[in-house]
């Protein structure tokens, strides 16, 4: 269940990115980059690159919260047990 939750969460975080909302991606995401790392599961992970590529459009690329979130997805993936973990695009 938490896999699905997390995904919902994301979810709700890229479509806050979509309406320019960053705060409200980051607050929509907050529980979600706090999991352990047992449940930094290879989907959600995928979700959050989703949101990753989002936060790398042209129009955020300058925007100090965008790179902030970057940087706590980064963390996240990171985190995550060997084997969950994608490789998250560079720019």
């Amino acid at each position: 269940m938490y896999g699905t939750w997390a995904q919902i969460r994301v979810g709700a975080g890229i479509a806050n990115v979509m309406t320019g909302s960053l705060d409200g991606a980051a607050e929509q995401i907050s529980a979600v980059l706090a999991m352990p790392p047992e449940y930094r599961i290879a989907t959600v992970i995928r979700h959050l690159a989703a949101l990753d590529a989002r936060l790398r459009q042209r129009r955020l690329r300058d925007h100090a919260g965008a790179a902030d979130l970057r940087e706590q997805i980064r963390s996240f993936t990171i985190g995550a047990l060997p084997g969950h973990a994608p490789a998250l695009e560079d720019e």
